[in-house]
């Protein structure tokens, strides 16, 4: 189990325009699983599992946003986030049964968000939502590898609020998430020396639906 703490201030310099920023500190986990080992030597199969540990620390970010109002209907937001990925150097996963430790070289690199979005209030029920972002990835060439095969991500958004009643509010999005074509090529020394080499890409649909009630 992890701790941490999350500061934020909200500051409106004049009506319809609010910028907000925020600091969500590191978290330590202790993650323990079971490794296992599987394939072929001297003849012999080779099938043997174990317990696994790591510590993995999830980093700081800082965040800020805000929102500007253009008119009556029309509502511009931004936000731009800073995340801590630097301090993830090292992957050391400890299996005290086997001589299969492993300690992999990361050097992940501190990343950036950019997001841009525009809100439309079609009438006093329906607000249309649009937007786009972009999420760079903490991952260098040097070292990326097949267990996190990260790459940059492009996101596009699109959605609606509908408030059928004073104190309700139902919230609808649509994602789609384009990761950039990326290759590996590294050396892996998990059992042996292994070269590992391949060129990858990716998408991800996310459908979310939200229900707000205020007592």
């Amino acid at each position: 189990m992890g701790y941490g703490y999350s500061l934020g201030a909200l500051y409106t310099p004049q009506a319809g325009t609010n910028l907000g920023l925020a600091y969500r500190s590191r978290i330590t986990e202790r993650v323990v699983g079971t490794d296992v080992l599987v394939g072929t030597a001297a003849g012999f199969t080779i099938n043997n599992s174990s317990v696994a540990s790591t510590n993995i620390t999830l980093p700081d970010q800082v965040i800020l946003s805000g929102s500007q109002q253009l008119g009556t209907k029309w509502t511009a937001l931004g936000t731009v986030m800073w995340t801590d990925w630097a301090l993830f150097n090292k992957l050391n996963i400890d299996v005290p049964s086997t001589n299969t430790d492993i300690n992999q070289e990361m050097s992940w690199q501190n990343t950036w968000t950019i997001s841009l979005g525009t809100k439309y209030q079609l009438n006093s029920k329906w607000a249309l939502m649009t937007g786009a972002a972009f999420d760079q990835t903490p991952t260098i060439d040097a070292t990326r590898d097949a267990r996190i095969p990260d790459s940059n991500r492009y996101w596009l958004t699109g959605g609606f609020s509908y408030q059928p009643i004073q104190n309700l509010e139902v919230d609808f999005a649509y994602e789609r998430i384009i990761m950039e074509s990326q290759s590996i090529d590294v050396s892996q020394n998990i059992v042996n020396n292994v070269q590992v080499a391949a060129d990858y890409s990716g998408y991800a649909n996310i459908v979310a639906l939200g229900v707000r009630y205020i007592f």
